[in-house]
């Protein structure tokens, strides 16, 4: 199956993977936004076209992120998302509740942060190109995660459930370098090694 992703959240960071996957072949559906900008494909409510989708990614600060998770959940039970589609979120903190309704109404969920900073989109989506993703969540969350990276060229660091990118190294989280500069706590190297061996 081909990757199709809905990017919700047009800023620093939607915008940074949005320009990273179309630069790698990926189909990007949409870039949805809150309010008109000049980058966002649609506004206001979210759009029936995200149904093309089969990944939706949400790319909204912390604070954010309950409020938008619930419009994805409202947006999968009137049928603008079709079922089985993968929801993930960038947060590297955040936990959203919504997560859980989401999984059990057939939509796997999880967590996709890029470990790059986003102080410029476009310098970022160069950067995700062999950049590394931390990915939490479930067998089928997983799964969507890993061609993303794959068409990105970028490396792959999974997670078991319940825990985040935050219980990591602080200096593998830091976003003032685009360099890896520790390696990750011992217990997740053979992970790490699974998941790069299937790029």
């Amino acid at each position: 199956m081909s990757e199709r992703v809905f990017i919700i959240g047009p800023g620093h960071v939607g915008r940074g993977l949005f320009r990273a996957f179309r630069a790698s072949g990926v189909e990007v559906v949409g870039l949805h936004g809150k309010r008109p900008s000049g980058v966002a494909t649609s506004t206001g409510t979210l759009p029936k076209g995200m149904a093309g989708a089969n990944v939706v990614i949400v790319c909204v600060r912390d604070p954010q992120l309950d409020e938008t998770i619930d419009e994805v959940i409202a947006a999968a039970a009137d049928g603008r998302i079709a079922r089985d589609t993968v929801i993930l979120h960038t947060s590297a903190i955040a936990e959203p509740a919504g997560l859980g309704k989401l999984d059990a109404s057939g939509y796997p969920s999880g967590t996709f942060h890029p470990l790059v900073p986003f102080s410029d989109p476009e310098i970022s989506a160069a950067l995700l190109r062999s950049g590394l993703f931390v990915i939490v969540g479930e067998t089928a969350s997983k799964s969507a995660s890993r061609p993303f990276a794959v068409h990105l060229g970028a490396r792959l660091l999974g997670l078991p459930p319940g825990t985040t990118p935050a219980s990591l190294s602080p200096s593998l989280l830091s976003s003032t370098s685009p360099f890896i500069p520790s390696p990750a706590p011992v217990p997740l190297l053979p992970l790490v090694a699974l998941l790069s061996s299937t790029r």
